[in-house]
């Protein structure tokens, strides 16, 4: 009998799915578009899939980067709040928050 997946190992694989995700996209473009040149088919409508399958790998990339890009910042600001004492932590938490939402 096979054993079932422990929470760890299905966010692995959830974690090892995410990255290569819009790999596995880009690939499935760069393979249908292939088949489409090989077959000769010049329609326009018959290129939607490629073409579709290639932004969607883009777009998931491009949205990968934002997160790595901000969970960077959120780490090295949370670094800079650590070194200070509650009191002045608080007061900087407080400060960056009523400036953010003055902000429009």
């Amino acid at each position: 009998m096979s054993e079932a997946i422990t929470p760890d190992e299905n966010k692995t694989l959830l974690i090892s799915l995410n990255e290569e995700l819009p790999w596995l996209f880009l690939g499935a473009s760069i393979i249908s578009a292939v088949i489409l040149i090989i077959t000769n088919i010049r329609r326009v409508v018959a290129w939607l899939l490629p073409l579709s399958l290639a932004g969607a790998g883009a777009a998931i990339i491009l949205m990968q980067r934002r997160e790595y890009a901000i969970e960077e910042k959120e780490a090295r600001i949370l670094e800079e709040l650590d070194t200070l004492d509650p009191a002045a932590r608080a007061q900087v938490l407080i400060r960056v928050t009523e400036k953010e939402l003055s902000r429009k």
